[in-house]
Parts: C-alpha cells; structure tokens; sequence
C-alpha cells in the first residue's frame, strides 16, 4: 500500500481554551517533517537510547518513539510502575544507560525525589514539553548532571508534536525559559491584531505556518 503525505497519521483530540473537544488529523507528512526536523536539531549518536515514559495515545511520546524508529537508536518502554514510581524510574535509567529523555516538567519534578535524583535524569539530552518549565528545574537539572543538553520543546497541539526549541545553555532564574526557534520547513510569528509583527519584547500572538499544520 502505497501511503500519501496528506494521508492521515492520526487524530488526536484537545479541548484548547475553549473547552469544547476538537480532533487535529496529522498528515503522514507532517509527521515525517517533524521527526527528521527533530533529529536533525537532536544529533543523536548511533550508539544513543531513549526511554519512552508516555502513553502511545498522546502525542508527547511520538518524539522518542518514531525519533528512535527513524534513526535506528534503541528505544526503552518503560513499564507503567517504572514511570510512576521514583526510585523504581531511577534504578531503570542507571540499568539502561538511557541518553535520551522527553518528559513533562511536573512529571520529572516528581521523580527527582528518588533518593539517587541524579540517575533520574538522562546522560547526553532531556527534551522537556507538554507544559511551561521554570528555571528552578532547570538548575535542579544543572547540578545533578552539569553535561546533561537541556531543550525545552514547545508546540500547540493543532501543530504536530512540537514546532519550536530552545537550548538552554544559560538559565538565569529571574527570567523565562524561551520556546526557541522554529523547526527545519516551519515558521513562527508574533504578531498584533492586525497581523503585524511586533517589536522584540512586545506582547504578540504566536502564528504558526509550514509542513507542521
């Protein structure tokens, strides 16, 4: 069977601010941009693995998921007590070795109360999504692994996945963590209400446009 780009992936369904439930279709194709566009910003080593700690029915997971099966690093599904358990998270990332980790920033914050908070966190990236983090994490993250990448990945979910990241080489605790920069074939605007763009360090609208929508 022979599957077109503006095939439908999937449907994954968010309220937003509305509170009314609404379906997003994701193309085959965007989903195809968004993993090579992460992994292309990712660089993840041929000997790398990632641990998946999401459900397959959202789409936070399908960074590591289709990331790991489109460059052929190991992925490790971590059992549904190994995610929710801190000590028992912590023992399966030492046992595995595991490189890479995306996690939601609540979620890790709990599990850093392990009693060994530093085998919690992977050895070369954390990718952190799904929600706001906030620099006292960052640094958390900093001391227990000083070598450790930080990206915080941001996308809404009428997009695919995630659109924009930001490194975070510097945290500087008075300020906010950045959503970054757009990813390879996608574009980001702030702009007013009249579709303007606006001055740096003007409040503006975030507009989205590429093979991500």
């Amino acid at each position: 069977t022979v599957i077109h780009p503006a095939q439908t992936a999937y449907v994954i369904y968010t309220s937003g601010s509305t509170g009314t439930p609404k379906g997003v279709a994701v193309s085959h194709g965007a989903l195809a941009n968004y993993v090579q566009a992460f992994l292309q910003r990712l660089q993840p080593q041929p000997s790398a693995s990632m641990a998946m700690v999401s459900t397959v029915a959202a789409d936070l997971g399908h960074t590591v998921l289709f990331g790991a099966l489109a460059s052929g690093v190991t992925l490790h599904l971590l059992s549904p007590e190994a995610v929710f358990d801190a000590d028992a998270f912590a023992q399966t990332m030492r046992d595995h070795d595991v490189g890479i980790l995306k996690i939601v920033p609540s979620h890790l914050r709990g599990l850093l109360q392990a009693q060994r908070s530093a085998d919690v966190l992977p050895r070369d990236v954390l990718v952190l999504g799904g929600e706001a983090c906030d620099p006292a994490l960052l640094e958390e993250v900093r001391r227990l692994r000083p070598h450790c990448r930080i990206i915080n990945h941001y996308g809404p979910t009428e997009t695919t996945v995630g659109v924009l990241t930001h490194e975070c080489d510097v945290v500087d605790a008075a300020a906010q963590i950045p959503v970054g920069l757009p990813l390879a074939n996608l574009k980001a605007y702030v702009l007013d209400d009249a579709l303007n763009a606006v001055p740096i360090g003007v409040t503006g609208e975030l507009f989205i446009g590429g093979a991500g929508l």
